[in-house]
């Protein structure tokens, strides 16, 4: 099962970075030895490489071994070796004997919200 990212999130990096990039040409060609035009073509590719990188991969990925967290570095986590799943306001904290997984719940689309929820509760912790 996929969690992905809520599509307003998506959205929202995908045209800030174009922005950014916009911004940065620009004021390329109005000042042509401007630094700071660079750093707003850089900012804004890292802005839409986020929003790529979001549409293209799941917030997390859920399996029957266990959860792994998608990001640059993905972190990933099983079951059988979860102690404890501690439910805040906007988070979920999976906590092993060695690792601790954070779930943000904002950043997540609500459908899947309560699918991830139906989960959590099966594993009864």
């Amino acid at each position: 099962m996929n969690i992905p990212y809520k599509k307003s999130r998506i959205r929202y990096n995908l045209i800030w970075g174009v922005l950014f990039i916009l911004a940065g040409i620009i004021g390329f060609f109005l000042s042509l030895d401007s630094v700071f035009s660079i750093a707003w073509i850089l900012i804004g590719l890292i802005q839409f490489s986020i929003g790529y990188f979001e549409m293209k991969r799941h917030y997390l990925t859920i399996n029957e071994e266990g959860i792994t967290k998608n990001s640059l570095f993905p972190k990933a986590i099983k079951f059988q070796d979860v102690l404890r799943i501690r439910r805040f306001k906007g988070v979920y904290k999976i906590e092993t004997a060695t690792d601790r997984l954070i779930i943000d719940k904002r950043i997540i689309d609500n459908n899947s919200l309560l699918k991830l929820n139906d989960k959590f509760e099966a594993l009864n912790f």
